[in-house]
């Protein structure tokens, strides 16, 4: 369960755990490869060492990457996380209606999820209201490129919650408001299915027909490729009006595109 405002709680989500730190350093505005998963063939056969391909079926490999969070964010996460959240329930002392830690926290789990999902489905009607013009026009352009990703199923987000606060201010919005505007860093781990992609599809329906001597398969079907889990920590921030009745809105995604940008596994990598 994600805790509004533990310090103690961030920390150790933002660590993670040991089974899941990146096979190698991350770094700054970069990504790993993604790295096959020891055991993920069949049982008893095809097993298979870190960042080796198993052999047999139910291939599944992971990956790490941080979106707008740079290294000196993350060392200076417990800092920023206190400040900021003392600044802020100051803030609730003049303005009650401005800031609840409690109600904030479990609303923006909640939105991350929402925008997620919709983002996954393509679905951009509901977001309406809870995404600022700008970074739905944005969205718009991305959802128009995911078909070249091949997803089997849409993506899943298993896990999200705030791991820090990184920043807080008052200032004028684009619309000239003054508004309250806030920035976290995010940590999602999702869930990719990936189908091969449409030439070595081809080529397998090819092969497959060719070999079955006349009988009757299902080898045009594409078929999965791999399964991918994917660990990120992203800078997402979310904006309010401060006059009474304004609410959040998500104004910037560091993440471009939104989704994971595929990047298939290499054997021996």
């Amino acid at each position: 369960m994600w805790r509004a405002g533990s310090l103690r709680l961030s920390r150790r989500h933002f660590a993670l755990s040991a089974s899941r730190r990146p096979p190698v350093p991350l770094q700054l505005g970069q990504a790993t490869v993604p790295r096959w998963h020891s055991g993920t063939a069949e049982e008893g056969k095809g097993k298979g060492q870190q960042g080796q391909k198993p052999q047999g079926r139910a291939l599944a490999a992971t990956a790490f990457a941080a979106d707008g969070v740079s290294f000196f964010d993350m060392i200076t996460l417990p800092t920023r996380h206190f400040v900021w959240t003392v600044a802020l329930n100051a803030l609730s002392l003049w303005r009650p209606e401005l800031w609840s830690r409690r109600t904030f926290y479990d609303g923006i789990e909640q939105g991350v999820r929402t925008v997620h999902s919709q983002l996954a489905e393509g679905d951009l009607h509901p977001l309406f209201g809870l995404v600022d013009d700008p970074l739905m026009s944005r969205f718009r352009e991305e959802k128009q490129a995911v078909a070249a990703e091949r997803w089997a199923d849409p993506p899943v987000l298993r896990q999200a919650g705030v791991v820090s606060l990184l920043w807080a201010n008052t200032g004028n919005n684009r619309q000239g408001v003054l508004s309250l505007k806030v920035e976290l860093a995010v940590y999602l781990r999702e869930d990719y299915k990936y189908l091969p992609m449409e030439g070595s599809a081809a080529r397998s329906a090819d092969e497959s027909g060719s070999s079955s001597s006349g009988q009757s398969t299902d080898s045009s079907k594409p078929k999965l490729l791999y399964s991918l889990r994917v660990n990120r920590l992203q800078r997402w921030v979310f904006e309010r009006p401060v006059e009474t009745g304004g609410h959040w809105k998500l104004v910037s995604l560091a993440a471009e595109p939104w989704h994971w940008k595929r990047r298939d596994p290499v054997h021996g990598q």
